[in-house]
Parts: structure tokens; sequence; C-alpha cells
């Protein structure tokens, strides 16, 4: 379903380094897995599958609308095709990107994820590392971005482990007892509307 899909758009100002552009998100896949996951379902259940980023089929997508009169009106059916085009989450790739060049220096970059493997903060994370990459290979320099320590499965594991057997009932005794008191009611303000008058009367 499209209302799975996270899809966001940015104007670029500058001239855009395709090959930097290409570098930065090479890097994305091999530092994410769950950039270059899909979900298989086994015995009735999905599961993850992690692929290599080597040949796993993400590739950044480019289209050239300078020489078209109406690119505006072209980028925008562009823009909303490929947000709500479905994601086969047994294939992948589970995310695209697509840069339309309007101008010289100027790009719209679209970017779609399925909310199975972002949500808000990680799309914080995603364009952080993203401009600390790109920012480095046009200087000419390396990967400035250290090794995670874990995947976004380890700690998914790790909750899961917190919500079953012992852990489990040592949180639910924690907060039964902080709320074992009787709690009083919290009184926020609020503003209530004057109703408008109804015919004409006052």
């Amino acid at each position: 379903r499209s209302a799975y899909n996270m899809p966001m758009c940015y104007e670029m100002r500058g001239i855009l380094s395709m090959e930097s552009v290409g570098r930065s998100f090479e890097s994305l896949l091999e530092r994410h897995e769950i950039l270059r996951t899909t979900i298989v379902t086994i015995d009735g259940e999905p599961r993850q599958q992690v692929h290599r980023s080597e040949g796993y089929g993400f590739e950044v997508e480019y289209e050239d609308l300078r020489s078209f009169p109406d690119r505006e009106k072209i980028a925008g059916q562009v823009i909303s095709t490929r947000s709500s085009e479905l994601f086969d989450l047994e294939k992948g790739p589970l995310f695209r990107c697509i840069l339309l060049q309007m101008e010289a220096e100027r790009t719209l970059f679209l970017l779609v994820l399925h909310h199975i493997i972002a949500d808000g903060w990680s799309i914080e994370v995603f364009f952080n590392d993203l401009i600390k990459l790109y920012t480095a290979y046009e200087k000419g320099e390396e990967n400035p971005l250290q090794p995670l320590r874990i995947q976004y499965k380890d700690y998914a594991a790790w909750t899961n482990g917190e919500l079953s057997g012992e852990q489990s009932n040592i949180h639910r005794d924690y907060w039964l007892n902080q709320f074992k008191e009787k709690i009083d009611p919290i009184r926020l303000p609020f503003y209530q509307a004057e109703r408008e008058p109804r015919n004409g009367s006052n």
C-alpha cells in the first residue's frame, strides 16, 4: 500500500556531483543493514533478510529536464507518480532516490522510503550521514563515519527480550508499583470558542 510510503522532496542549489552522490549512497548501504533489507515470509511469519550491498540492485536515478519548457509540470508528475509507486517487500530495494535536474545549479532530490525500514527519527540519521559523506567525498576525503557497533536488528532483538519472560515481569511490576496509589487528574486549560449567532440574532 502506498500509505506506507514516506516521500520527501528537497530543492538543492549548486552544482551536484553525481559521482559523490553515488559513492555516498554506496557507503550508506554498507553502513546501514536496514537499507539493504527485504521482508520474506517463513512459516507464515515475516522475517528480515539482509543482503550484501554489492549487487543489491539499488541505483540513484537521474533525469535531466533542463531542455523541457514545461519541466516544472513534468517534475511534479514524476514526483507524484514515484512517491506513490509500490515497493515489493520481498524483492526490494525498499527505498528509491530520484534526482531531477531542473537547471544547471538547481536539482530536485526525491527520496521515498517504505515505512517498514524507516521512521521520523531514522530519517534524520539518514540525512546526517548522507551530508557528511557527500561533503567528505567532494573534498577528496575518505569516509568520515565510524562503523556502527550495532544494527537495527540488534536493537529489535533486545527490545523483544525486554518484553518477554522475566524482564517483562520486572517492567510490569515497576509500573504497577508506580501507579498503585490514586492519581490526581491533570487539569489542563482549554479555550472555548464563542458560538456564532444564528439567523442574525444576538
